[in-house]
């Protein structure tokens, strides 16, 4: 049996200035990576994953101790 998903129609969400441009500057670094050839781009991707996970173990700490 096919399942068909319904999605509601809903108001697109409003971002703010701050994480366009942030995200803007991303991808301007990606970009820049990636005309430097594949492997500065998986240089980018490598850290980037890196950087997320040390963050969200640190987050994880932290909130441990109720900070």
């Amino acid at each position: 049996m096919l399942r068909v998903r319904h999605y509601r129609e809903c108001m697109a969400r409003r971002t703010s200035l701050r994480s366009q441009l942030y995200r803007a500057a991303r991808d301007v670094g990606n970009v820049q990576a990636a005309s430097r050839g594949p492997g500065s781009y998986a240089k980018r991707v490598a850290r980037r994953k890196v950087y997320r996970t040390t963050n969200g173990m640190t987050r994880h700490l932290l909130r441990g101790v109720k900070l």
